[in-house]
């Protein structure tokens, strides 16, 4: 009996030594619990950035500025652009109306044109959805009928059966001046159409072989202003009530503006006149560190800007939040957000 309990006490020792000698091989001193506040924070999923606005970025862009519109009107603000962008963008080359391959296309497009593109009215024949977005709205560009004040022509009515150049064919120009004629009530049935760009047509009413230029550009216009050194002009206003007073409905893009008196050399009166806006705009896919330095170029030297182009539709204040049915490209707008121009 004896030797048979001593035998199960050493079996019972034998045991619990080999225990022993495990749990000190595979033993690890307790893992004090991290405090709740040295976890790393996770931002709630609506407030996630799903774009690292540095992701992809490179040591050299080619940004090109492409538009629609005539050289007159687009190459002085496009060129203004290009010096604020070299000069204050490390890396970025900027070209204007360049074929070659780039990294960042802009564009200068009316907001006309370009809301006819993002919502597809088909309004200018415009085929398909481009996808484009704000970068930021740049300048006014005013309907101007202009005639020899010596015609006796002081409205658009009277301007059937006469020469009325309205653009070259199928410009963007002529697309517009085309809507608008219609929308006012004149189709170019009414009046013999003649297709010709600005400085042409100037050239040609200084001849005497058209009787008015219809153009959509700047205010003053350079142009204009020449044509009104030489001899006597007038400005025709629009004077449809119905179409003024509805034109953002009829003319999705535009507004109804005054051009003062004495805007251009013997202007004795202001008139009433349509205008859309100018805008720098983006296609969606374009990387947001372009359109971020882009429009950081532009608004931290906005002065330095106006000094060679004076544009008159900077964004000021919180209008970001109200200004355009066409949204904002995400890496312009991270600049608003930074300059308290949006609402966060």
């Amino acid at each position: 009996m004896r030797h048979r309990l001593f035998n199960y006490l050493f079996v019972l020792t034998i045991v619990l030594l080999v225990v022993s000698i495990l749990g000190l091989l595979f033993w690890k001193p307790p893992v004090e619990p991290v405090p709740a506040a040295a976890s790393p924070m996770l931002l709630p999923e609506e407030e996630v950035i799903p774009y690292d606005l540095l992701a992809d970025v490179k040591e050299e862009y080619s940004l090109n500025i492409r538009s629609g519109l005539p050289d007159h009107e687009t190459y002085i603000p496009a060129q203004a652009l290009c010096i604020m962008v070299e000069k204050y963008v490390d890396g970025m080359q900027c070209h204007y109306q360049d074929p070659g391959f780039h990294e960042g296309e802009l564009e200068l497009i009316s907001e006309a044109m370009l809301m006819d593109e993002v919502f597809q009215t088909g309004r200018y024949g415009l085929a398909s959805n481009k996808q484009m977005q704000v970068v930021t709205p740049l300048y006014t560009l005013a309907f101007q009928c202009v005639v020899r004040k010596s015609s006796g022509i002081r409205s658009l009515n009277e301007l059937k059966g006469k020469r009325v150049v309205v653009g070259p064919m199928g410009s963007e120009n002529e697309l517009l001046t085309h809507e608008l004629f219609e929308a006012h009530g004149l189709d170019y049935a009414d009046f013999d159409p003649v297709y010709l760009d600005l400085n042409d047509a100037a050239t040609a009413m200084e001849m005497g072989t058209i009787d008015c230029i219809a153009v959509h550009t700047s205010v003053p216009s350079p142009v204009i202003a020449r044509l009104a050194s030489n001899f006597d002009i007038a400005l025709l206003p629009l004077d449809r009530v119905d179409f003024i007073d509805q034109i953002a409905d009829i003319l999705p893009g535009y507004e109804i503006i005054t051009i003062p008196n004495q805007t251009y050399k013997g202007m004795d009166r202001y008139i009433l006149t349509a205008a859309t806006e100018v805008m720098l705009a983006a296609d969606r896919d374009t990387k947001l560190v372009i359109t971020y330095e882009v429009t950081r170029a532009l608004y931290d030297h906005i002065s330095e800007y106006k000094s060679i182009f004076p544009i008159d539709r900077e964004i000021k204040g919180d209008q970001l939040n109200d200004k355009s049915a066409i949204s904002f490209h995400q890496g312009a707008t991270k600049y608003f957000w930074e300059r308290d121009l949006i609402w966060k």
